[in-house]
């Protein structure tokens, strides 16, 4: 089965907004599963986690360091239509491409 992280905006300045950042995540990552890919969502991985561990840079790292573990030609990134505005999904990107891996952008709707 092929993975697919999905990476996108997550920071905000409000609850709310972090809470929308969240959803449009969820959402995409239900329409891959059903796509029968495994998917992994960092959004939903650590929700909120902020609230109780100060260090913000530790879930970036984690992202980057499950990205460096997908095979390329075989795994990809999904980036969701946010992703320009989030220094994450940049840092993500960034790594996705230097890696060869596929990445799909939301906004095209292009085919998996």
């Amino acid at each position: 089965m092929r993975i697919i992280v999905v990476s996108g905006a997550y920071q905000a300045e409000t609850f709310y907004q972090v809470e929308e950042n969240i959803r449009l995540a969820k959402w995409a990552s239900i329409k891959l599963w059903k796509e029968n890919f495994a998917i992994f969502t960092p959004h939903l991985n650590t929700a909120h986690f902020e609230e109780y561990i100060k260090d913000q840079n530790i879930f970036l790292r984690g992202s980057l360091e499950i990205i460096t573990r997908l095979i390329p030609g075989r795994d990809a990134l999904y980036m969701l239509k946010n992703w320009k505005s989030s220094f994450g999904a940049k840092c993500e990107h960034r790594l996705a491409k230097r890696m060869g891996l596929k990445i799909f952008y939301e906004a095209e709707n292009n085919k998996i």
